[in-house]
């Protein structure tokens, strides 16, 4: 038997409920909440989500180890890259819509659009940018 355990290090603010699907059930964290799961198998599948959806999949190897600790946190990396895009796209958003359009209610209504929209992108990419670190 191999005890895994899972804790979150992951954290997105105002939305901070992800949920994980390991030895087939579910379990809710919370920033820097953690929980135990004893496996017989060699290899476990861990789904993890943060909407509704099961987005993300990892398999890890349990053979001949007694307890593994894994740590779910950002992907630093793609995180850094996805910020950059997006402060580029909200850049070039803010200097060329009034360019093209003037300043008006309708190039002001098109920018805060386009913030929104950068902060949902955040949100979606979110699931891209999370690692399961064994520590």
């Amino acid at each position: 038997m191999t005890e895994v355990t899972i804790k979150n290090k992951y954290f997105l603010g105002h939305y901070d409920y992800i949920t994980v699907w390991a030895a087939d059930k579910e379990y809710h964290l919370k920033p820097d909440s953690k929980f135990t799961f004893l496996t017989s198998q060699k290899e476990e599948e861990i789904v993890i989500s943060l909407f509704f959806s099961k987005s993300r999949k990892m398999i890890i190897n349990c053979s001949e180890r007694k307890r593994i600790f894994l740590e779910l946190k950002p992907d630093m990396k793609k995180s850094l890259v996805l910020n950059l895009l997006n402060l580029f796209i909200s850049i070039v958003t803010m200097l060329v819509i009034p360019g093209l359009f003037g300043i008006n209610i309708r190039s002001i209504a098109i920018i805060i659009i386009s913030v929104f929209f950068i902060f949902f992108s955040n949100m979606i990419f979110a699931v891209k940018t999370i690692k399961l670190a064994e520590k």
